[in-house]
Order: C-alpha cells, then sequence, then structure tokens
C-alpha cells in the first residue's frame, strides 16, 4: 500500500511539472526589448500578391520599433517552417542589439529568431496597425 501512495505522490509532481512547463511556455514576452531595435532591414508588402513591395523607406522607423517593443509573443515555440507566401501580408526583419528577428504578419502571424518561431500575442492589432503605418494612417 505504501507504495501505491509513493505512486500517486510521483505521478502527481510529474503532472505539476508538466503543466507548469506548459504554462511557462505560453507566457507573454516582449517581442523585441524595449530599446534593442538596431536597424529595420526591410518591411515587405504582399497584399498585391506575390510580387512584394519594399516600403522600408515609407515607414516611419521609430513608429514601428516602438510598436514592436509594445507587443508580446509566447515563450516557448517550435523549430522554424516553412509559410505559404499566400498567407502573408506584411514580411519584416529586423536587427536588435542581440540577434536578428523576422515577424511574418498575414493569415500566418509569427516572429522568428533563426531558430524557432513564436506566436505574436494580439497579432492581428499589430497587423492592422503596420498596415496603418504602411498606409499614411494615424497609428
Amino acid at each position: 500500500m505504501e507504495s501505491k501512495k509513493k505512486w500517486i505522490w510521483i505521478s502527481a509532481a510529474i503532472a505539476a511539472a508538466v503543466f507548469g512547463w506548459i504554462v511557462y511556455q505560453r507566457q507573454g514576452v516582449p517581442m523585441i526589448e524595449q530599446g534593442s531595435l538596431r536597424e529595420i532591414i526591410y518591411v515587405r508588402d504582399y497584399r498585391q500578391g506575390y510580387e512584394e513591395d519594399d516600403v522600408t523607406e515609407r515607414i516611419d522607423g521609430e513608429k514601428l520599433a516602438e510598436l514592436l517593443e509594445t507587443y508580446q509573443r509566447r515563450r516557448g515555440g517550435p523549430s522554424i517552417t516553412s509559410f505559404w507566401i499566400g498567407d502573408v501580408q506584411i514580411d519584416m526583419f529586423i536587427r536588435t542589439t542581440d540577434d536578428f528577428y523576422e515577424v511574418i504578419l498575414g493569415n500566418d502571424n509569427r516572429v522568428s529568431d533563426g531558430e524557432k518561431q513564436y506566436e505574436i500575442i494580439d497579432s492581428d492589432a499589430l497587423l492592422q496597425e503596420v498596415l496603418a503605418l504602411i498606409d499614411g494612417e494615424d497609428v
């Protein structure tokens, strides 16, 4: 009987650890750290189809940096996978003090660091704000 109690406690501890790990991975962290953006390498607009429209020069880099610093991503993410260009409206590539990041917005929303991709929290709102910046509307 003592052995059965021991296994129940071990099982409960394992279940609690797994649950804790899942909660930890789902927590939000800044997409990019405050003040860490060093360069916007490109911002491409794919709303017109497969031909990208490089809008890097048209967009206010400071406002874009503020937006990217405001939004969060999930802590955990899978390895990089490919995406269908038809699902992409905006593709951004940026350099921070720590790394390079690609931000994909559209039907498939994610930020990746070259090794892992992360879900963007409230990505639809971010997409709308980036589109407003590109289209010259007040955000």
